[in-house]
């Protein structure tokens, strides 16, 4: 009986101290729910290039002071100069989106939108009349900043001929056959548009929601790392980034997404 009691004792001490232990966030709901939506997004912004050819800019009212309201530009605005709304929150109402829960707004604040404006190609274009309204502007195909498909088509095509351009979004290594995550001496090209995620962790712990070369994260940030980087003790943001021809290959096929 004692042996027994003894036993038990063991038992018991064990399990309480399994269940001290500190759990760490890595593969759990959030991080699935996360992801579902970053696709979920990525998805928007392609079936908007195809409704409307062209690719919407970022909610840039951070930038200016504002509270992000889902729509594409900042305040009165607009998308604005090209220089403008590169990069900033998703804009959720613009790509047609259903306004967020609350528990969705909390993953909606991890992720960031980024696209290619230059002075050669602005791939957002000229705003829509109706970028004010809460939904996606209501244009028939033709009726958007390029005149139709081939229109965009054709700027997509220009924007694979310029050089890499430091000041639009543009990708770096994965720390393994890209080469390493270096902003600096490992730069690779530009990119259409990409997503951005931060992970459910603050893995490099410097108080950032965002990892490696997208610590500190600001407006002016254009360099991300490519999207086969894998989630590390460091590092767990993630990236879905489409270039020029794979996205002209996009509008291209029917009955895709």
């Amino acid at each position: 009986m004692a042996f027994v009691l003894v036993i038990t004792g063991l038992l018991v001490a064990i399990s309480v101290g399994r269940a001290s232990l500190p759990n760490y966030p890595r593969d759990g709901s959030d991080a699935q729910a996360l992801a579902a939506l970053q696709r979920e997004v990525f998805d928007a912004v392609l079936e908007y290039a195809r409704r409307y050819h062209r690719l919407p800019c970022a909610d840039g009212n951070i930038a200016a002071g504002l509270d992000p309201d889902g729509r594409e530009g900042a305040g009165d605005q607009g998308c604005g100069d090209v220089s403008a709304n590169r990069l900033g929150h998703v804009p959720f109402r613009t790509l047609g989106l259903e306004a967020p829960s609350a528990d969705e707004a909390r993953l909606y604040t991890r992720l960031r939108y980024a696209v290619y404006r230059s002075g050669a190609v602005d791939l957002t274009s000229a705003q829509p009349p109706s970028w004010q309204q809460d939904a996606a502007p209501r244009m028939l195909p033709g009726d958007g900043p390029y005149a139709g498909r081939g229109a965009f088509l054709r700027a997509l095509r220009l924007a694979a001929a310029q050089p890499r351009d430091d000041t639009n979004p543009y990708l770096t290594g994965d720390d393994g056959p890209l080469g390493t995550l270096d902003c600096v001496g490992n730069k690779r090209p530009n990119v259409a548009f990409l997503v951005l995620g931060a992970g459910v962790r603050d893995a490099d712990r410097d108080g950032d929601l965002f990892d490696g070369p997208h610590t500190p994260l600001t407006i002016n940030s254009r360099c991300f790392a490519a999207p086969a980087t894998p989630t590390t003790e460091h590092y767990d943001d993630t990236v879905i980034a489409i270039g020029f021809d794979r996205l002209a290959g996009e509008l291209l096929t029917v009955g895709r997404r």
